[in-house]
């Protein structure tokens, strides 16, 4: 038997893990290895989050394996907590197995195409499209009730899980004069003056430099121009010297207009 995911510890320190099994198991936490029963104490770090592999073997009788750890917030052996764990995450070509599609109701209500694979290792859920934090719903394929069912509604035949916020995705430290700098050659920034300005930001109220009050301006000004150039003809209208275009005025061609037209005159009676 083999389990994958990630373990994140809570605190960065020596964790010491004691296995105990019948007959034999193989921890990889990380670059860490160990196996048999006994205890392994390890260093890790709080921000990482380290790949897990546990590999288990029975040959007869009794079979048991069981990982615990010991640790700050943690003095006596106790099972490693649900949350440290996180599933494997397996990309497309990892992926292998009978693939049944399903149905996820998100919690805006928005329905999402969804995969269960089952494969040698287990069962995978796999959402392709891009989720937000909350509780989803998701129907379960009649070929994988027996398998999956008991963790879900027996009724509705769906079951829940839960999509948790990154914190790391948001991050409001302000940026210095540098990061200023490198995005000012890009665009134009309008740094926020105080803390209502930034909810404002936030909740989409805020339009940066508006571009409708620059176009307001400049049509102001083409009205006034357009009313100024009228009363300006409507006066040399009234005081008799509006200026006056001469059609019919007469103006003899050059002379070398009247050679080269004679030229080609010349060459066009040739030809006929």
């Amino acid at each position: 038997m083999r389990w994958t995911g990630s373990l994140q510890v809570p605190e960065t320190a020596d964790w010491a893990f004691h296995v105990r099994v019948d007959d034999r198991m193989r921890v990889t936490i990380g670059p860490h290895k160990f196996e048999g029963y006994g205890v392994h104490a390890k260093r890790l770090e709080a921000d990482v989050k380290y790949p897990v592999v546990v590999e288990y073997e029975e040959d007869t009788g009794v079979a048991s394996a069981q990982l615990y750890w010991v640790g700050p917030g943690f003095p006596s052996p106790v099972p490693i907590p649900a949350r440290c764990f996180t599933p494997a995450q397996a990309g497309p070509e990892e992926l292998s197995g009978e693939r049944f599609e399903a149905w996820a109701t998100a919690p805006n209500e928005d329905r999402l195409p969804v995969w269960f694979i089952q494969g040698k290792d287990g069962i995978v859920l796999r959402v392709d499209d891009s989720v937000v934090p909350g509780v989803y719903t998701v129907n379960i394929p009649p070929q994988l009730q027996s398998a999956i069912g008991h963790f879900g509604d027996p009724v509705k035949k769906n079951l829940l899980f839960n999509v948790l916020p990154n914190p790391r995705e948001s991050i409001l430290t302000p940026l210095d004069d540098a990061e200023l700098g490198f995005f000012r050659r890009y665009i134009e920034l309008m740094p926020a003056a105080s803390l209502q300005d930034m909810k404002s930001a936030v909740k989409g109220n805020a339009f940066g430099k508006e571009l409708w009050r620059t176009l307001a301006i400049a049509m102001f000004l083409i009205l006034i121009s357009e009313i100024a150039l009228t009363r300006w003809i409507a006066i040399r209208r009234k005081l008799g010297e509006e200026g006056r275009v001469l059609f019919d005025e007469t103006k003899k061609p050059s002379t070398s207009f009247r050679d080269h037209v004679a030229r080609m005159t010349g060459m066009s009676g040739g030809g006929q």
